[in-house]
C-alpha cells in the first residue's frame, strides 16, 4: 500500500488508530481542565494516568484502570511504611530507592499490577526525601489516579467506543487470512516451486504474532458487560487457532516432499483439488467470523475431493505405478488437510 493511501486509511474515522487518538487527546484534555479547575496538587498525576489506561477498545482501558489502581494501592500499602518507620534516615531511603528501581528494570514487565506498584513505591521514596507529608501525598496519589481512570473509561465508554469482542472477531479472521497464507505457500511448494525459507518463516511468526493478540484481546473483553457466552466461545475459538498452527505446520514436511517427486498425473490432478476444498472451508471460516455467515462456499466440495484422492491411492496401490514414500504422503496429506478441515467446521459453530 503506497504512503498516500495509508495515511488516508489511517485518518479515517473508521480507523482503530484515529479512534484512540481521539479518545486519548480529548480525554487528557479533560484531565487538564479538571486538574486546573479544582487545582490538583500534582494535576500531571491525572493526565499521565488518562494516557497510560486508554486504550484500543474498552475491555482494555477497563482492565489497565484496575491495574493501575490496585497497584497503585499496593504501592501505598509498601511504600508508606517505609517513609514513616525511615523519616530522616537518608542513606536508607536512598537504598530503598534503588532497590525499588532494581524490582521495576527486573520484573517490572511481568505485570503491570508490578509496575504500577513499584513506581508508587518510588514516588513515595522520592518525596520522602523531600520532606513532603505522606499523609497528603497518598490522598492525593489515590485521587489523581482514581480521576484519571475514571476519565479514561468515561471517553472509552462513550467517545466512538470500540470493543475488545468486536477486536477479536477481527484479529481472529486476520489470523485465518494468515494461515490461508501459509497453505498457499505450501501447496506452492506441492506443486513444484522452489523453496523460500524466508517468506515461510516470516508467515509463521505472523500467525505465532496473532494468536498472541488474540489471547491479550479475550484477556481484555473478559472486563466488559455481558461477555460470558461470547468468551467461552471465543476461547474455544483461540484453541481451535492454535490446534490449526500446529497442523498446518505439520504438513510442510509431506507437501514438500510431493513437491520434490514425480507425481502421477491423476494423483497430481486429485490433490489439486483437495487443496482447493481446504481453501475453500478456510475461506468459509473467514467470513463466519467476520460476519457470523459462513456463506455458501463449502458444500460437498471436501467430501468429494478426499473420495478422489482415495480412490487415486488404491489404484496407485493395485497398479504399483508409484513408489510406497509417494503413497505415504499423499496419504498423510489427504488426512492432514481432512483435519484441518474438520477443525475449521468446528470453530464455525462458536463463530
Amino acid at each position: 500500500m503506497a504512503a498516500p493511501s495509508m495515511i488516508r486509511e489511517s485518518l479515517r474515522l473508521s480507523s482503530p488508530a484515529t479512534r484512540l487518538s481521539l479518545r486519548s487527546g480529548l480525554a487528557a484534555a479533560a484531565a487538564v481542565a479538571v486538574s486546573s479547575l479544582f487545582d490538583l496538587g500534582h494535576g500531571y498525576w491525572v493526565i499521565l494516568t488518562v494516557l497510560i489506561v486508554t486504550k484500543a477498545n474498552l475491555g482494555g482501558t477497563v482492565l489497565r484502570s484496575k491495574e493501575r489502581i490496585i497497584g497503585t494501592l499496593l504501592g501505598a500499602v509498601i511504600g508508606l511504611p517505609m517513609i514513616f518507620l525511615l523519616e530522616g534516615h537518608t542513606y536508607a531511603l536512598l537504598v530503598l530507592l534503588a532497590i525499588a528501581l532494581a524490582v521495576y528494570a527486573l520484573i517490572g514487565q511481568i505485570s503491570y499490577y508490578i509496575l504500577a506498584a513499584t513506581v508508587t513505591v518510588q514516588v513515595f521514596l522520592l518525596f520522602g526525601l523531600m520532606g513532603a507529608d505522606p499523609a497528603s501525598m497518598l490522598s492525593e496519589r489515590l485521587l489523581d489516579t482514581v480521576l484519571g481512570t475514571v476519565l479514561g473509561t468515561a471517553f472509552s465508554l462513550i467517545l466512538l467506543p470500540d470493543t475488545a469482542r468486536s477486536r477479536l472477531r477481527r484479529k481472529q479472521a486476520d489470523a485465518l487470512e494468515q494461515f490461508e497464507a501459509a497453505l498457499a505457500y505450501l501447496q506452492e511448494r506441492r506443486r513444484g516451486a522452489s523453496i523460500d525459507l524466508a517468506r515461510y518463516r516470516s508467515i509463521i511468526a505472523a500467525n505465532q504474532d496473532n494468536l498472541s493478540d488474540c489471547e491479550t484481546l479475550r484477556q481484555e473483553a473478559a472486563h466488559e458487560p455481558g461477555q460470558r457466552l461470547f468468551l467461552n466461545q471465543s476461547g474455544r475459538i483461540n484453541a481451535q487457532l492454535k490446534i490449526l498452527h500446529t497442523e498446518i505446520i505439520s504438513m510442510a514436511g509431506p507437501m514438500r516432499r510431493l513437491g520434490d517427486a514425480d507425481l502421477p498425473r491423476d494423483l497430481a490432478a486429485s490433490l489439486d483439488l483437495l487443496d482447493e476444498a481446504v481453501n475453500r472451508e478456510l475461506a468459509c471460516t473467514v467470513e463466519a467470523l467476520r460476519t457470523g455467515n459462513p456463506g455458501d462456499l463449502c458444500g460437498k466440495a471436501m467430501a468429494e475431493a478426499s473420495e478422489n484422492v482415495s480412490a487415486a491411492l488404491e489404484r496407485l496401490r493395485d497398479t504399483h505405478e508409484a513408489p510406497d514414500r509417494i503413497l505415504l504422503d499423499a496419504a498423510l496429506h489427504a488426512r492432514r488437510s481432512n483435519q484441518v478441515c474438520e477443525d475449521l467446521r468446528t470453530m464455525r459453530q462458536f463463530a
